[in-house]
């Protein structure tokens, strides 16, 4: 299967007012193959506005979140701080 690293923006109803999520959009794309867009229940809960995940591609379905990573592919919870 096919994975990749993605960063996540979240969209919200009312730009930094504290208001609801209405989804997560991808950095990249093309007029051919659009960047992924994610429903807010199926990423994972982070605070802030961005962060990276590692998703894989389900033929058919387009991509699902795996898991949060760092922006250089660890595993976030390994971050040093």
């Amino acid at each position: 299967m096919l994975t990749r690293r993605i960063k996540l923006t979240r969209q919200r109803s009312l730009p930094n007012a504290g208001s609801e999520t209405l989804f997560f959009t991808s950095d990249g794309g093309s007029r051919r193959h659009p960047a992924p867009i994610f429903r807010p229940d199926l990423v994972p809960e982070f605070e802030g506005e961005t962060a990276w995940f590692e998703a894989v591609r389900v033929p058919k379905k387009g991509w699902r979140i795996l898991r949060r990573v760092t922006e250089h592919g660890r595993p976030y919870e390994e971050k040093i701080t």
